[in-house]
């Protein structure tokens, strides 16, 4: 994302990319298809350490979502460090802490922003995790059922022999070269 040069601005585009960048980066912290490294180690020179600076904070906590559904977070600074899944942080929790004295925004609308952002995160991550859960007892149970284990049974069977036809008929049914129909004339006159 386009940060501010030495004078502490940026061109209009760049604003503008950098607004597209920020709604969507969260989303990109909380994929479980995403890996996330985070280097902590910041300067001596930093006026805030990162975890109370509030962007870090937020990135860090939006990270966390994604271990829930297999994401993985990885701090780089002290060796490769993975991040174990935990008990989520609630929208309020963040809410909370985002809106502490303990945490520093340069900014003034920041805090309501990532406040916003994590609940909306929090939100689908949540409802993402319940509809597997959902889909995970649902295949439990058609497993365990005692009908559905004759139905799979039926089921695999019916696609065996749809496979055997098709494999072995319809090559014989399709394929006629002159060879086949010279034969096909002997057998059936």
């Amino acid at each position: 994302l386009p940060q501010k040069d030495e004078r502490g601005e940026r061109t209009d585009d760049e604003d503008a990319t950098f607004k597209i960048g920020l709604r969507s980066m969260s989303a990109v912290y909380a994929s479980p298809r995403i890996s996330v490294l985070q280097h902590k180690a910041l300067p001596d020179t930093s006026l805030v350490p990162y975890d109370r600076s509030g962007w870090c904070t937020f990135e860090q906590a939006a990270a966390s979502l994604s271990t829930t559904n297999g994401g993985a977070v990885y701090n780089i600074s002290s060796g490769r460090v993975r991040l174990k899944p935990g008990k989520l942080k609630s929208a309020e929790e963040m809410h909370e802490w985002f809106h502490s004295s303990s945490v520093h925004f340069y900014g003034s609308a920041d805090r309501d922003a990532v406040s916003e952002m994590y609940a909306s995160l929090f939100k689908a991550v949540s409802a993402f995790d319940a509809t597997r859960r959902r889909k995970e007892i649902r295949a439990d149970r058609m497993l365990t059922h005692p009908s559905s284990k004759w139905r799979i049974l039926w089921i695999t069977n019916r696609l065996v022999v749809s496979l055997c036809i098709f494999v072995f008929l319809l090559p014989t049914i399709f394929i006629m070269n002159e060879e086949r129909q010279d034969a096909l004339q002997f057998l059936f006159p």
